[in-house]
Parts: structure tokens; sequence; C-alpha cells
């Protein structure tokens, strides 16, 4: 799981891996709590006032969310996080009720619109009880770009395409057009 605790009076960032080479390393919420705890620690103890976790999808577990609520809750801390989640068939269910006049354009680094990107909340459209309270899921859709990971049905398809390649913007292009096809039915 890369993760990524970022301390803003420092403007820095502590980088941590749980795939460290350590034999029989399992990939759980205890070694994400672990990873991440020791990076925390990297943060000077002034700077841990204010503090942003990001890690991905890996580090969507109910275990962890519930600690990093705990750090958050530690006396003179704040501590947010920003984590993947995954996309299950409810999740999708969920996406296809949002109303088009609900996603909103996402921001880029400089506060810019992102071409081609929208954003919306999830929230009230899942049943979160048992993950941490006052946690919002907010889901993001874009163009795939060269080399994403496409997703339909349960089926991963892969598409790479040399950015050099002369017919690279065509193909793209093209599968853009077949994927605003409507579903039939």
């Amino acid at each position: 799981m890369p993760a990524r605790v970022f301390h803003a009076e420092l403007r820095q960032c502590s980088w941590c891996r749980c795939g460290r080479a350590t034999p029989g390393l399992a990939n759980t919420a205890a070694d994400h709590i672990d990873v991440l705890g020791r990076a925390i620690a990297q943060v000077p103890a002034a700077h841990r006032k204010k503090l942003l976790v990001r890690a991905d999808g890996t580090g969507a577990s109910r275990d962890l969310l519930d600690w990093l609520t705990e750090q958050g809750k530690i006396r003179g801390r704040t501590l947010h996080y920003s984590v993947g989640f995954a996309v299950t068939e409810r999740v999708r269910d969920a996406i296809a009720l949002i109303p088009k006049a609900v996603w909103a354009p996402a921001l880029d680094t400089d506060g810019g619109a992102r071409d081609g990107g929208d954003v919306a909340e999830l929230t009230d459209l899942l049943e979160l009880s048992t993950w941490p309270a006052g946690m919002r899921v907010i889901v993001r859709r874009e163009r795939p770009h060269a080399g994403a990971q496409l997703t339909h049905g349960g089926r991963r398809r892969r598409l790479r395409l040399p950015a050099t390649w002369p017919w690279a913007t065509a193909i793209l292009a093209a599968f853009e057009r077949v994927a605003a096809i409507p579903a039939p039915g």
C-alpha cells in the first residue's frame, strides 16, 4: 500500500509502503497501521497538528479508517484522510443514480477545472453505518488516459498506447465514442 502523510506547516511528505522487504509480510490492516504509525512518527512532534493521510484502495479497510479516525481525536491534532474505495456492484449502482446536475467539475492542483473530470458525493446513496462516523464517499469520473485500466462487468481490459504512436489519438477518440453509446434497455 503506497501511502503519504502530509504535514501542512512544513509542506513536506513522509512516504511509506507496506511492501517492505520482510519475508512473509502480509498486506493487512495491521501492516498498514504499523507503517502509517511509523510515517506519522517521522513527522516532527511540533508539526503533527495538521495531517493529511492518503492511501490507495488497499487502505480502504474499516480497521485502518477506525485507527485514522482515532488518531484524529488526539488532543491538538487534526487528521484528515483520503483513501481509495472498492468499486463494487453496489457502488456502481449508486453511481448510476447520481443525477447529471449533481456532478461538478473536478479541480486540478491550481484550483482550475480539470478538463473532462467531474466529481459527485455518493455518501447518502450507500449504507455506511459500519464505517467511521462522518466518512464521506466522493467519486470522480474522467476520460481514461492511455494506459488506464478500464473495467466493465468485472472483466479488466488494458489499453496502453504510447503518446508518440501515430494513431493513438484516433484510437482513443474511437474508444470514447464507443463508451458514449448508451447501454441497451
